[in-house]
């Protein structure tokens, strides 16, 4: 009988221009599906497009840690980086984590923060 290991659930994201494209394509690689938010996107706009294409977001942009403008539980999750620098070497590996260890289930309707300390999740609820 032929057993085989279920693969990870694939995550479908938004990755906003302010992140390097190699962390879009290290996550392309690892089979996730992935948009880049084309340059000039408005905070607003991306807010939207989240919710209208069913996504999660990837960002390092600190303005999405604000849950009263863009609360997390319309979204398939809002996921900032809060990694400095920004570059995919330091990103990369926060990212394997969370894909190791969380789900796009889990993600829902969260604010996730990404730091060097590791994975954060923020219900809206969370608000203090």
């Amino acid at each position: 009988m032929k057993t085989s290991l279920s693969p990870l659930p694939r995550f479908r994201l938004l990755v906003d221009e302010d992140l390097h494209i190699d962390i879009a394509n290290f996550l392309k690689r690892e089979g996730h599906d992935v948009v880049i938010v084309a340059k000039g996107t408005k905070n607003g706009s991306l807010y939207k497009m989240t919710i209208k294409t069913r996504r999660g977001l990837l960002t390092g942009d600190k303005d999405f840690l604000n849950r009263v403008l863009f609360p997390p539980i319309h979204t398939k999750g809002i996921l900032v980086a809060r990694i400095h620098p920004l570059f995919p070497a330091n990103v990369i590996p926060v990212l394997k984590t969370l894909i190791n260890e969380s789900s796009p289930k889990r993600i829902s309707g969260k604010l996730v923060i990404l730091d060097p300390d590791g994975i954060h999740f923020k219900k809206s609820s969370d608000l203090g």
